[in-house]
This record gives structure tokens, sequence and C-alpha cells, in this order.
């Protein structure tokens, strides 16, 4: 799948071709800007858990930082769709090095994963079937679910999948003659990034004195607080609907501020959106989802504000 591919639904003929070239085109200094500031706001986390050095202060930082893993994982969403910088090459480096790597992510993997999903949310083919299938579920599974993420057992799941869904490409590709040397300098690339930018955030950290914290405020919020995110994301996305050709009648737009702060940052929240036009990067889906709504291009049974009415609409 291309992934600057543009319509893939009915509602893809409400904007023209211009209009949808103007919305999709990346803005390099939007991302470098952005990279800066979501890492700023991690270093801003880790100074307010240092200088405060209160038992009190660490469920809070820990909240905050899974936000900004999180606001890290939805750069390499839009780096996936291409839309961070307009080359190819710094598109990729740039998702991979700042975005994937320093949260033990391989965009390459996470690409082939995701461009799957939009070709047929909610079908038996979606790799994200596994999140948001099987809706509605009663009161007490969700919130088991739930429990599972706070407590690291989804992460190992999730990483066992992910795992898993690597090593089948790679048996795929190696089935069909030698890895192709892009697959092999994409690996080691990979690797290197996670480990060196990890490497890198402890020893920054040893330095000042406050080694515990690359464990306290990095590692266990990744397997913990922000699997609880990524699962009420997800699930707000589309669980519950039914899989068809016009994606804007499964999916959901989430309209709050505050609540989309910490679920659903970079503006995510605007999902029928993303899903009529996947080649918009993300600070334009707020302009997207304005010319739609006027256009009457959004079922309104589909818009939500707030995540506590979607939730309650996916139990018994």
């Amino acid at each position: 799948m291309d992934i600057n591919a543009v319509e893939n639904a009915p509602g893809g003929a409400l904007l023209s071709s211009s209009e949808v070239r103007t919305l999709s085109h990346p803005a390099a200094w939007h991302t470098a800007f952005v990279v800066a500031w979501d890492w700023a706001l991690v270093a801003a986390v880790f100074a307010l858990a240092a200088r405060v050095d209160r038992w009190w202060i660490y469920p809070i930082a820990m909240a905050l930082m899974a936000r900004q893993q999180l606001a890290l994982a939805i750069l390499m969403h839009d780096g996936a769709h291409g839309r961070l910088f307009q080359s190819r090459w710094w598109n990729d480096h740039v998702s991979q090095l700042f975005c994937a790597g320093p949260i033990f992510l391989p965009h390459y993997t996470y690409r082939r994963s995701h461009l799957k999903h939009h070709q047929a949310p909610l079908t038996a083919g979606d790799p994200d079937i596994i999140l948001i299938g099987g809706y509605p579920v009663t009161k007490e599974k969700l919130a088991k679910r739930l429990l599972q993420d706070l407590v690291g057992i989804s992460y190992f799941k999730f990483l066992k999948f992910f795992l898993y869904q690597a090593k089948r490409h790679r048996r795929r590709t190696q089935s069909a003659g030698r890895p192709p040397s892009d697959e092999i300098l994409k690996s080691s690339f990979v690797r290197a990034s996670i480990v060196g930018t990890n490497l890198i955030l402890f020893a920054a950290l040893a330095a000042l004195g406050h080694p515990f914290l690359y464990v306290l405020l990095w590692t266990l919020p990744s397997m913990t607080i922000l699997q609880c995110y990524l699962r009420v994301r997800g699930l707000a996305e589309h669980a519950g609907y039914q899989p068809g050709p016009d994606q804007a009648k499964n999916a959901r737009t989430v309209i709050n501020p505050w609540q989309t702060f910490f679920v659903a940052p970079h503006n995510v929240n605007y999902h029928i959106e993303h899903h009529l036009y996947p080649s918009v990067p993300y600070f334009n889906l707020p302009k997207l989802h304005t010319m739609l709504q006027k256009r009457g291009a959004l079922p309104k049974a589909n818009l939500f504000d707030g995540y506590g009415p979607v939730l309650a609409s996916l139990v018994y």
C-alpha cells in the first residue's frame, strides 16, 4: 500500500484534489519544532521529579512521561504515513531515531502493520483486530484488560505479538531469496537507534546523579501506563463498529482537549478524518475536521465529547 494514499472511503470525494494536496503537504519546520518540543517536555518531567524528589511526585511524573511516550508514538505514526518530511529518507530516519527508537519500537515494522489496518479496519486481516475486535464486552472484562495494562501484562503480550509479526515478515522475505540490502540496513539502524538513544538517556540521567529515574520514569511507564493510554485510544478509534467500505462510519472522533492531551496527543483524536484522508498530517487534522463538518461529511453518531461515553458504549 502506498504510504501517500489519499482517499480510501466514499467521503474522500468531498474534498477537491487541490484541497487534499494543500492539506497533505508535510512541513519540515513544524516537524522539527514538535519533535524538539516533545523532548523538551520529557526533560521537564525528569527535572520535575529530580527537583521535588518526593514519593507523591513519582506517580504524577509517570503519568506525564507515559503521555510523552505516546506523543512520540503518534509522531512515529505520522512518519509511517510519510507525513513528517517530504524526503522519504529524512522522514524514516527522524521517525526511527527520535520517535520510535527511544520507546523501543521499529518504525519500519510498525509501518507495514499500520498500513494494512488502513486497508480494511476491523476485518480479519486488520493487525489491530487483536485490540479493537470483539466489543462490546462486560464491564468486568474491560476492567480486567485495563488492569492488565497498568501492571505490565499487556506490554509483554504486545511485545510477543509484535515480534511474531516481524519474524513472519522476515520469513516471507527470506523465502523469496536473500533479504534485500535495504532490509538489512533497516534492521541494523533500528537496533542501533533503540540501544543508542536509551543508552544516551540513561547516561545523561546518571551523569546528573539520577540513574534510577531511567527505570522509574522511562521504562516502567512504557510498560504500564502507556499501555492503558494506548488501549483507551485504540478502543475509541474503532471498537464496537463493523467493517465496511465507508470508513467514516467505523471510526470515531473525540473532541475533549483535556482528555485528548493524555490519550490522543498530536490530534490523533480526529480519527474519522484521518481514515478518510490518511495523507493529511496531524497538524492539519483540526482544519480538515472543520471542512468536513461544514460539508456534513461526519456522522454525528460517531462524534464524541469524551472517552467516558465511548467506553460506556463498549460495555454491556
